[in-house]
């Protein structure tokens, strides 16, 4: 199990927090070459459930579409409406035996007895949990919408439980990337960073310099 934490309700004892908020200096791209397109390693299908209104809809898909642009080919997700376990048998004829996960997003809000319950493991509030017994088999992401600021909020945590989907732990050199384990103080660059392509492709053997990513530079303010 997962979870996506927001990091300005931090307990600290003894401590003073004080919050900061940074602007991006300078944001540049990694872009492979046309030629290059990465074979396929990570295949989902995806499902988001009705409960989301639109809005959130969109922002969850545009958060899988952000893996998918950075892996240039390697991460590809398709739409379904439905799980049942005669469509999982069936997989492995669709797709050759390659391994595929079955995603469904499911809502979720901070009055959920699961959301309450990890929140009081954690002394902490979560934005998203993703629950997986092993890679290639159903996860269940729950997005605690009612937690979330904006779409754009919604997108990167959809993105971030997505990639534990993928079987991506946390980055912890780059409080900026992705998969960071709390949404930052600061302002998110809203794209996937270097660091989260490294361990993407540590872990599905593909070459960085061959996807797309982003590049920062902060400045404190």
């Amino acid at each position: 199990m997962h979870f996506f934490l927001r990091s300005v309700r931090l307990f600290i004892l003894g401590a003073i927090v004080f919050f900061v908020t940074a602007s991006c200096s300078q944001l540049s791209y990694n872009v492979p070459p046309a030629s290059v397109h990465l074979p396929p390693a990570s295949i989902s299908d995806v499902i988001i459930s009705k409960d989301f209104n639109p809005h959130e809809r969109q922002a969850i898909i545009d958060g899988l579409n952000m893996w998918k642009k950075s892996a240039n080919g390697s991460v590809q997700w398709h739409m379904v409406t439905k799980y049942s376990q005669e469509y999982y048998n069936d997989l492995g004829t669709k797709y050759l035996g390659r391994c595929v996960n079955v995603v469904e997003f499911e809502l979720a809000t901070s009055l959920d007895p699961r959301v309450i319950k990890i929140e009081k493991q954690l002394n902490n509030i979560i934005l998203g949990v993703t629950i997986q017994d092993k890679p290639c088999t159903l996860t269940r992401i729950l997005l605690v919408v009612d937690m979330m600021q904006n779409d754009v909020e919604t997108k990167l945590v959809a993105a971030h439980e997505f990639g534990h989907s993928m079987g991506l732990s946390h980055v912890t050199n780059n409080k900026f990337a992705i998969m960071t384990p709390a949404l930052s103080m600061f302002r998110s660059p809203g794209c996937i960073t270097r660091s989260d392509m490294e361990a993407f492709c540590e872990l599905y053997g593909c070459t960085v310099s061959q996807t797309y990513y982003c590049n920062t530079t902060w400045r404190v303010q």
